[in-house]
């Protein structure tokens, strides 16, 4: 077997590298982990909310995956690296019976699976659109380890310059926790940034119907961030929906600019709409 958490990952990382000639596809924000910290942080907040079945987008080497398979019921695992993924089940996943590796595209493929909860270290190149696909899907739970200015986006408050799309979406439809930050010494090879463990759950009552909604409404709304939010929202609102709302809109959102709304804000006016949908 190729691994224990206390062997030294970094050593035996590099020695599959180099035994297989592996050449890393910056093309593809590989970056294997080599810390048991971060595997134990990652292990450990997975117990915390009674896992026993993971989905797991970015296998890289197998060492996340293995550990996961070694505390939990059920792995499913995609890679979207053909030889990555071979070189994994020939060194770390070989033997393991409650693992399935899956070659192909782990955003895409996250609505084919049944099960609920989402872990990654995420590549970095595709951490927008594996929230979206989180929110999206049927999985309540994302525990995931991203760039540390990504956690600082999805954490701003209302005004600040980071302050978007992403944040809004899962200010209305998740609880956040954020987890321990790391050094780019935790990888190899090394980002140039810090990385942090966050988790998003679903909050209870969550909708897809809703978030239909909001995704539209909060991209118009944002592609004009700076200028009037009553404005701005009335006119998207009438565009996608086909819907007058302009007094309601003055009312909930009165001189903001579209930068400075609230979740609370947006969620009444998401509400709102779906009202004037379902009796349309």
């Amino acid at each position: 077997m190729c691994l224990s958490i206390d062997r030294d990952l970094r050593s035996w990382t590099l020695t599959v590298l180099r035994k297989y000639s592996f050449k890393i596809k910056k093309r593809l924000s590989q970056h294997f982990v080599v810390s048991s910290r971060l595997i134990d942080s990652v292990v450990n907040t997975c117990r915390q909310f009674n896992i026993d079945e993971v989905y797991e987008v970015g296998t890289g080497l197998g060492t996340l995956t293995y550990f996961l398979a070694k505390n939990f019921r059920y792995v499913i695992t995609v890679e979207i690296d053909e030889i990555l993924a071979n070189i994994a089940l020939k060194e770390c996943l070989k033997g393991l019976t409650n693992v399935d590796l899956v070659i192909g595209d782990g955003v895409e493929l996250i609505n084919s699976v049944r099960v609920k909860a989402l872990v990654s270290n995420a590549p970095y190149g595709v951490t927008g659109p594996l929230i979206l696909a989180f929110l999206k899907s049927h999985m309540d739970l994302a525990i995931l380890v991203l760039q540390y200015d990504v956690v600082k986006r999805l954490d701003a408050k209302p005004g600040s310059k980071v302050y978007g799309k992403i944040t809004l979406l899962t200010d209305i439809f998740t609880y956040k926790e954020k987890g321990p930050v790391f050094r780019p010494s935790n990888f190899i090879p090394k980002p140039q940034v810090l990385s942090q463990l966050i988790v998003l759950k679903k909050k209870e009552g969550f909708d897809l119907k809703e978030l239909s909604i909001a995704e539209p409404l909060i991209k118009c709304a944002f592609s004009h961030r700076l200028k009037l939010a009553s404005k701005v929202l009335s006119k998207c609102v009438k565009e996608i929906y086909g819907i007058d709302m302009k007094d309601f809109i003055s009312e909930v959102v009165r001189d903001k600019r579209v930068i400075q709304l609230s979740a609370v804000e947006l969620r009444s006016i998401i509400d709102q709409v779906r009202r004037s949908v379902s009796r349309a």
